[in-house]
């Protein structure tokens, strides 16, 4: 018996046409999701290294910050150390490290000294001919910055306390800013009164 096929020529390849189609389409379908993902994936590791972009940068100009604080702080330091140094040199009848103390102990956590200037000042008194006709006495200058006026005179009101501090006094205050913070920086000045014999700290020896 002969088999007689009814279906035209064109019906295999049309047939044949489909399923490339399909292949064809299945397979973009996939690179296209494929593609997604791998953008998606892209996207969100641009956004991740963004957000760590900018912490770094935060974390940096913190540090930055900080960096320039302490190198303020440390240039104040070294300003006193020198004070100090060039007191002590001096060979006054002073103990200028007592006098460091007391400022020391009377400052606040938020004020920081930028100036220590100490100078010495000699006044005659009139009418005297004596050894002892010439005051000494010594004169402080401090330069410092505080967050507000209020603690830069509650800084002075402790000083004031102090027996051998004498006209403790707040000169120039004004509001600055030190890398976009706000401060307020004043000038304060005292003396300390040199005795004639025995040194400017006869008086609190004695009392104690």
């Amino acid at each position: 018996m002969v088999e007689v096929d009814l279906l035209p020529r064109w019906y295999p390849v049309l047939l044949r046409r489909r399923r490339r189609l399909m292949l064809q389409a299945w397979a973009t379908g996939v690179l296209v999701v494929i593609l997604v993902g791998v953008l998606v994936w892209r996207r969100a590791n641009e956004e991740a290294s963004q957000v760590e972009l900018a912490s770094l940068v935060e974390q940096r100009r913190m540090t930055d910050a900080q960096l320039s604080e302490l190198v303020v702080e440390e240039a104040g330091l070294d300003g006193l150390i020198r004070r100090a140094q060039l007191v002590s040199r001096m060979g006054l009848p002073l103990e200028v490290s007592r006098v460091l103390g007391m400022v020391d102990a009377a400052m606040s956590e938020d004020i920081s000294l930028t100036t220590l200037d100490v100078r010495l000042e000699e006044q005659r008194l009139p009418g005297r001919n004596s050894q002892h006709a010439t005051v000494r006495r010594m004169r402080f200058t401090l330069v410092g910055y505080t967050e507000n006026s209020k603690n830069a005179t509650d800084f002075s009101s402790r000083l004031q306390g102090q027996p051998l501090l004498r006209e403790v006094k707040v000169g120039t205050v004004r509001a600055t800013a030190i890398l976009d913070r706000p401060v307020v920086l004043f000038e304060m000045t005292f003396h300390v009164d040199l005795a004639p014999g025995g040194g400017a700290f006869s008086e609190v020896r004695a009392a104690s």
